[in-house]
């Protein structure tokens, strides 16, 4: 089921397009950092299971993979911690499950909202003239990536840091499939938190979810 579907996704490879159809679908954006765009015509890109299944080509000491499933109860979220030692591989999620049918004649076919949230090591500013002291976070969002600044200690309040869109504007609550893929990842400890809305028909929510770093 799910996992089938999220391990598919995750083994999907970039496809190389003609100018002609480099358009992204209006639902999704394009970022530097985010290494696979999801275009209307290529999806998630070519299908390559050797790139999370243990095949001859497959090198566990190259690439490190983790899968999970879970059940989500509304209104709450699952979070992974993953602790990477370098910055040289990239960082695949991919967050899958069987959405439940939408009513006939509904406006949106999506039913059950669950959100892919990574969250990228804190870099510690301290910015001396100003006595501030604060964090800058990165944060991606499965098909969609905003950069903000969260403001976590401040001795006097000079700075006006960046806030986040509200909650929804910058989420994808269209697909029951998100994915967050890094080119190069931090070292350090990324948090992925799988993110839980209202169910309209049902309290709980089965997921599936695929990490891989290396390459």
């Amino acid at each position: 089921g799910a996992l089938v579907k999220a391990m598919i996704l995750q083994s999907g490879t970039a496809i190389s397009l003609s100018s002609t159809m480099l358009t992204p679908t209006p639902d999704f954006q394009q970022y530097d950092y985010v290494c696979t765009i999801v275009f209307e015509s290529i999806g998630y890109g070519r299908i390559q299971l050797n790139n999370v299944l243990p095949t001859r080509r497959y090198d566990s000491s190259q690439l490190q993979l983790f899968v999970d499933e879970r059940t989500v109860t509304e209104a709450y979220q699952y979070i992974y911690k993953v602790t990477l030692s370098d910055s040289s591989h990239p960082l695949k999620i991919t967050l899958s499950w069987i959405d439940p049918p939408s009513p006939e004649f509904a406006s949106k076919l999506l039913v059950n909202d669950i959100d892919l949230v990574v969250t990228d090591p804190e870099v510690l500013i301290l910015i001396c003239l100003l006595y501030i002291l604060f964090y800058i976070e990165q944060e991606y969002f499965g098909n969609v990536k905003i950069t903000g600044f969260v403001n976590k200690l401040q001795f006097v309040t000079l700075c006006t840091c960046r806030s986040h869109p509200p909650y929804g504007s910058h989420r994808d609550s269209i697909n029951n499939n998100e994915q967050v893929h890094i080119k190069l990842a931090k070292a350090g400890a990324w948090f992925i938190a799988v993110q839980a809305k209202m169910f309209p028909h049902s309290s709980q929510q089965n997921f599936s979810v695929v990490i891989s770093y290396g390459e």
